[in-house]
């Protein structure tokens, strides 16, 4: 459960989640349930109730940033704010030529 979110005002984000905990044997069966529930969950944020795909907050994968705008086109979300972004960080011409084409 996501109990807050937020920026940081540095540049940052953060997610306050309950606490899971971790240790020990991993029951899959349990964690697929889990894991299935969580994503049949009702999103809260008004424009993902609209059908559009992002998030309120940009946040970060470890420490390299990953943009969240709304957009209504997964394909589009998926292709820029993901894939094409991590190109775009990687500051490879070559790389960038090739993801153009």
């Amino acid at each position: 459960k996501v109990f807050h979110y937020g920026d940081d005002g540095k540049g940052g984000s953060y997610i306050v989640m309950e606490y899971l905990p971790l240790g020990g044997g991993s029951d899959q069966l349990a964690f697929g349930k889990a894991m299935a529930a969580m994503h049949l969950a009702a999103p809260s944020a008004p424009e993902a109730l609209d059908g559009k795909f992002g998030f309120p907050v940009d946040n970060t994968i470890g420490g390299t940033p990953q943009p969240n705008t709304w957009d209504e086109d997964w394909v589009r979300f998926f292709r820029e704010q993901r894939i094409g972004h991590q190109i775009k960080l990687a500051g490879s011409p070559q790389l960038e030529r090739q993801w153009s084409q």
